[in-house]
């Protein structure tokens, strides 16, 4: 009997979402790589023995695994949308690498540290929220492009905005002070709240800070201050 691929999306929905905060994307995909190649075609998957299999694995000096278990089998009994998003992986992790690990946002050389930090942070939210749905990032954007001028930001920092806006995922880097990064990426999370709720907002907002944590230079600047 043959594992579904939407049995596989929700396998890998929540090994993702059970993993502890600040998981580089490094490590996060060594374990999606272990459940797909390993337990992908398990018609019963065991979840004690996919997490025996990831302590025995995995580098545990960068990962906490304990409790894992306990909190995939707290998810299991959640509805399906509110487990959490997919890993931006798609299919198998092995032939598609995750943009922020190979190819961090913010590495141009005019760029300050907290700079490089909240672009990571900006592509990781824009990540997950295209991983529901490919309409869902155009609306985050023109709810942005709606709010640019409430937001109060510096001319500067509007315009590298309304330059991203444009081209999202790999576009011109925003820049500007903290106070600035902050009330956008506030008035990204009013938008997610109000389209996913905010348990999941919260979720995905996490998953920006993991984003930006795989980066040397947030051991600088924190993705958090910017939250």
């Amino acid at each position: 009997m043959s594992v579904s691929e939407s049995e596989k999306s929700l396998r890998r929905r929540l090994l993702f979402n059970s993993l502890p905060a600040g998981t580089s994307l490094e490590i996060i995909q060594q374990a999606i790589d272990l459940l797909d190649n390993e337990f992908g075609e398990e018609p019963n998957l065991l979840y004690g023995s996919l997490v025996n299999r990831l302590k025995e694995t995995l580098d545990e000096r960068r990962v906490n695994l304990g409790g894992l278990l306990g909190k995939i089998m707290v998810l299991r009994n959640k509805p399906v949308a509110d487990i959490g998003p997919e890993p931006p992986f798609s299919g198998n992790s092995r032939t598609a690498q995750p943009a922020a690990a190979t190819q961090p946002v913010g590495v141009a050389g005019d760029l300050t540290v907290q700079d490089k930090v909240f672009n990571s942070l900006l592509l990781g939210i824009a990540t997950a929220v295209k991983q529901r749905n490919a309409d869902n990032l155009q609306e985050m954007t023109e709810f942005l492009k709606s709010e640019a001028l409430t937001m109060g930001l510096a001319t500067p920092t509007s315009k590298s905005l309304a330059k991203w806006i444009a081209m999202p995922m790999d576009g011109p880097k925003i820049t500007g002070n903290v106070e600035n990064l902050h009330r956008i990426i506030n008035t990204c999370f009013v938008w997610m709240c109000k389209k996913f709720g905010p348990v999941d907002a919260d979720k995905i907002l996490l998953f920006g800070v993991k984003t930006a944590e795989t980066l040397p230079e947030s051991f600088e600047h924190s993705p958090r201050k910017f939250l």
